[in-house]
């Protein structure tokens, strides 16, 4: 299995929607609980600024699962710029296989490369 993490661009808008749908379709490993639509995802996509990103596991030209890494408060103070909040879905068949820490390895090298030290991430009781 050729596995590529790579940032994603408004092109994957689709299939990062998919990604996250068949999450939420499960019920058990994310916090949102309604779709998203690839107008919505193309939009999130484009309004990422410099300090973050959203990469993508790409297998032979699909993608697997993705992993956004933002700043946690937009508050307007800097006590805050050193904490980034990071989400994580993968396609269930696509688990356990490591995709999950290549993602995870991405994020946190962009991180540390843009001034993050701390990194909140929220997870359900049951997952």
């Amino acid at each position: 299995m050729n596995i590529k993490i790579r940032r994603a661009t408004v092109d994957d808008a689709g299939d990062i929607a998919d990604v996250i749908n068949s999450v939420i379709a499960e019920g058990k490993h994310t916090i949102f609980d309604k779709p998203f639509s690839e107008t919505q995802e193309r939009t999130f996509i484009s309004s990422l600024g410099s300090r973050s990103t959203l990469f993508v596991a790409d297998i032979e030209g699909k993608v697997a699962g993705a992993q956004v890494l933002d700043l946690f408060s937009s508050a307007p103070t800097s006590s805050m710029s050193h904490v980034a909040t990071m989400g994580t879905w993968l396609r269930s068949e696509s688990r356990g296989s490591g995709i999950g820490r290549l993602l995870a390895e991405e994020s946190f090298r962009f991180a540390r490369n843009n001034g993050y030290r701390k990194i909140v991430i929220q997870v359900l009781a049951d997952n």
